[in-house]
């Protein structure tokens, strides 16, 4: 398992000004081959000396191999980062296009609707018999015409009444229709948009174009003083570098080497000469780092290390392959903590050994802040997950991040729920999830979360009185814990033939194969109180 862990901060003050400046040096000059290795690979132009870019960056700068090969890996990092952000992008472009073709279709269809209702509204009125027969009631828009010639708009409490067919036409059927038309033109631009932006992408995708701010492209269009730009970019480009590491290094690296028993560093600088910088400690893994070192200085493994310039102050950062060891409370046969993901909340769910709930709560998630803010929302709420695993002594069961489309349906909701959707950091929170499952000791399953919430809608909702998500995260801990979902036949016998041509019935129905002839069962299962206290 991959563990990033950082050094406590080492002040410039307390190293010598030959460390320092030699350090500041190789960062400045690290980065600068870095970029001009990376504009001569994506724009073709290659390099002299036969085409090698490591002997041509060896000879330009008079720099050793380890730290050519340093900056190669960077780069090779860089491009490969790009082809993965580049496709992430295609993919929330191509569901965006299927999802604005799709809300255009209904649009279209909404607006052919009432324009046919307009016509037959027309022929009515001229008909001296007004034949109501004439007129076209859509019964899906809301719309009903009622006995006097008056005609109501609207759904339950929100219905709107119109005094004849003449002000209803006027007044509701010709503006709707101009709105529709409206939207649909709109959308067609956003579709355009995206369509181009998706043939740049797949251009850039297939000849390895890839175009990236050195320094951020935020500072790059920030509207301050120029001087003050190129000295934040600067200090943003030369901030830090990272030295990858090598199996058959001594401590895992051949730049940096680390004392297992002092706690001492020193670095190989980019002219072959070592620098002492001294004792550099961690706060965390700190004794994982000294076992995967060893006394004698040999890992088997690579360690990679990244020099951080903090302003006043170094940082020592350290990227270590640690074995993934036996976890405690990781028997799944006694029950578990099934945990239901969404945008807005979690829902939690304690099981015993049968598979039925014990306990359960929601866990409210505001993702309405930075980035950086949102991380550490979903960090601080990954803590009261976990310290209800550890309080339970029971394993984790979540739903697979990478299994669920994170813009899926988001040009058929409303505004405020698309910002909730696309500010949802989906792999942060599949990472959070399996480095805290490793800093409290505590297994975590993934399963595919398809269909846990029809079945946990259709099976337990009503049963133990949970919510929708609570009834998925139930269905997420049996689903961990090996149970399969079947419809008791006494439920399919109780559904209405109308029932069971609803959407989501007939779609639950047909993953788990459930016809109307199914028996009823015989099987029985441990029944808790309706009424179970939340988590606090």
């Amino acid at each position: 398992m991959k563990r990033y862990i950082f050094s406590e901060h080492i002040k410039k003050k307390t190293l010598t000004p030959e460390v320092n400046e030699k350090l500041e040096s190789d960062l400045k000059l690290f980065n600068q081959m870095r970029i001009t290795a990376f504009a001569r690979q994506v724009s073709g132009k290659g390099f002299p000396y036969d085409g090698s870019a490591h002997k041509a960056m060896k000879a330009i700068y008079g720099v050793n191999d380890y730290f050519v090969t340093a900056v190669e890996g960077a780069v090779k990092m860089t491009v490969r980062s790009q082809k993965e952000l580049l496709s992430l992008y295609l993919e929330d472009l191509e569901k965006d296009i299927s999802d604005i073709t799709d809300k255009i279709d209904v649009l279209k269809e909404r607006r052919d609707n009432l324009l046919k209702m307009k016509e037959s509204l027309i022929q009515y009125t001229k008909s001296p018999e007004k034949d109501r027969s004439l007129v076209k009631n859509f019964k899906s828009s809301g719309i009903s015409f009622k006995d006097g010639g008056k005609v109501t708009v609207g759904f339950s409490h929100s219905i709107k009444g119109y005094p004849n067919v003449w002000a209803f036409e006027h007044g509701y059927l010709e503006p709707k229709i101009k709105q529709l038309k409206g939207s649909i033109g709109r959308l067609k631009d956003v579709l355009h948009r995206k369509q181009v932006k998706k043939e740049r992408l797949e251009k850039q995708i297939k000849y390895g174009a890839y175009s990236v701010y050195f320094g951020s492209r935020k500072l790059m269009h920030a509207d301050i003083p120029e001087t003050q730009k190129k000295k934040a970019i600067y200090a943003k480009r030369a901030g830090r570098m990272t030295l990858a590491g090598r199996n058959d290094a001594g401590n895992g690296n051949f730049m940096v080497h680390y004392d297992a028993a002092t706690h001492r560093l020193s670095y190989l600088g980019s002219g072959g000469e070592f620098l002492e910088v001294g004792k550099v400690e961690f706060s965390y893994c700190q004794q994982e780092l000294d076992s995967i070192i060893g006394a004698g200085g040999s890992t088997g493994a690579p360690i990679a290390w990244t020099i951080v310039d903090c302003g006043n102050a170094w940082r020592f950062d350290a990227c270590l392959t640690l074995p993934d060891g036996g976890r405690e409370n990781s028997f799944y046969g006694d029950g578990c903590i099934g945990v239901d993901i969404n945008s807005d909340r979690l829902a939690v769910v304690e099981t015993d050994a049968s598979g039925c709930p014990r306990d359960r709560g929601v866990i409210p998630l505001k993702l309405d802040g930075t980035s950086e803010a949102n991380k550490k929302e979903i960090s601080d709420v990954l803590e009261k997950v976990f310290a209800i695993c550890r309080e339970a002594h029971k394993p984790l069961a979540a739903e697979d991040i990478g299994n669920v489309k994170r813009k899926a349906g988001r040009y058929n909701k409303e505004s405020r729920k698309n910002r909730a959707i696309s500010m949802f950091a989906s792999q942060t929170m599949r990472q959070l999830l399996e480095s805290k499952a490793y800093k409290y000791d505590v297994a975590a399953t993934f399963v595919n979360p398809a269909y846990t919430s029809q079945s946990g809608k259709m099976k337990y909702m009503r049963h133990y009185g949970l919510s929708i998500h609570e009834s998925a995260a139930l269905c997420i801990a049996r689903r961990a814990m090996g149970l399969t979902e079947k419809l008791p036949g006494e439920l399919s016998q109780t559904l209405s033939q109308k029932a069971k041509q609803l959407p989501h019935i007939k779609q639950w129905a047909k993953v788990y194969k459930i016809t109307s002839a199914i028996k009823p069962s015989t099987a029985t299962e441990k029944i808790t109180p309706d009424i179970m206290p939340e988590f606090a």
